[in-house]
């Protein structure tokens, strides 16, 4: 063995042990702080959440100053949004005189169109088959923001109407709300395409639910 190679043996066996008494008292170092520490920090961010929660006033779907949430021309929605979240379990909140401000003859029957995207089945259905009221309902805030502008341009006011608002969280208040201001039977539900969610622990972020379909059984 050359005097050379040897050197060089050596010299990256001290620079490896160096390496890892390095990792090794890193590590010993974070696992070592103070507890204390990672519970402030989490008390505070509890608090923050906590807050979020009670706020009545501003939800996803609604501002607290009541401008509509902000749709910038060309944006990219999100394909999806976590509906467990703390943020997404909040209650929407109608704009005064809904639902009969949307809806100019409330009692004719209803088509409510659960998870309604963009609102494009809706928009195309309301044109070929009117003599009835149209619902969708969003939880994503700036699509369904988006769904509402489309209905002017379509010229489907009076007949065609969306809610940004987490189904699961919401649906029951929605209906009964409707139906007490004279609200029409419902005649049909459409939910396009929902995630099926086939693992177990994802069970609990489905659409459609036992506590859903037996809110929308006693409705119809």
């Amino acid at each position: 063995m050359s005097l050379k190679f040897t050197q060089a043996l050596m010299i990256s066996l001290i620079v490896s042990r160096r390496s890892i008494r390095a990792f090794t008292n890193g590590y010993l170092s974070r696992i070592s702080r103070p507890s204390s520490i990672r519970l402030f920090n989490s008390d505070a961010k509890e608090k923050n959440r906590i807050d979020l929660v009670t706020e009545e006033e501003e939800t996803p779907w609604n501002r607290s100053d009541g401008l509509p949430v902000n749709v910038r021309p060309g944006k990219r929605f999100r394909q999806h949004v976590n509906p467990l979240s703390r943020k997404f379990q909040m209650e929407t909140q109608l704009p005064d005189g809904w639902p009969t401000n949307i809806f100019d003859e409330i009692f004719r029957p209803l088509h409510l169109d659960i998870g309604c995207g963009k609102g494009g089945f809706l928009l195309e259905l309301a044109k070929e088959r009117p003599g009835k009221n149209y619902l969708g309902l969003e939880i994503r805030p700036s699509v369904a923001e988006y769904a509402k502008t489309r209905v002017a341009t379509h010229n489907l006011e009076g007949s065609l109407g969306f809610v940004g608002c987490n189904v699961n969280v919401d649906l029951e208040r929605v209906l009964n709300l409707y139906q007490t201001h004279g609200g029409g039977p419902i005649d049909l539900v459409s939910i396009q395409f929902p995630d099926p969610h086939f693992k177990s622990s994802h069970n609990k972020r489905r659409v459609v639910t036992p506590p859903l379909v037996e809110t929308l059984a006693n409705f119809m």
